[in-house]
């Protein structure tokens, strides 16, 4: 199996729907945290997105499993830590400190390291 710029692409729509997803749960606490009844429980439109997008995710990771080994492609999803903090900088404000921006190079560097030494 090699890695392909169709596996490539596949590997970052599974990240972008399960990062995606994260930000829209954190949307749907804030909302029953605010005290938005109406939107509770699994009828909330970001539950609902977020469980699809989940699903997508879902679908898509079985594709790259089919082209990856799961112990070359797994340590990639890491960089879903980096996508949510970006996500969660731009949809929620959440501030990116400078122990997160670390957090992210030594992500980066893993993903490096691990990656360099794959024969995929």
């Amino acid at each position: 199996m090699t890695m392909t710029a169709t596996t490539v692409m596949l590997v970052m729509m599974t990240i972008m729907c399960t990062s995606t997803a994260q930000i829209l749960q954190k949307q749907a606490a804030m909302e029953l945290n605010a005290g938005d009844n109406s939107k509770t429980g699994l009828l909330n439109p970001d539950i609902m997105k977020s469980m699809a997008l989940l699903g997508c995710g879902m679908g898509l990771w079985l594709l790259v499993l089919n082209r990856m080994d799961v112990s070359v492609a797994y340590p990639l999803l890491s960089a879903n830590f980096i996508v949510v903090h970006l996500l969660a900088r731009w949809k929620l404000g959440e501030e990116i400190t400078a122990n997160r921006v670390i957090g992210s190079v030594i992500i980066i560097a893993g993903m490096a390291f691990l990656f360099s030494g794959s024969t995929q």
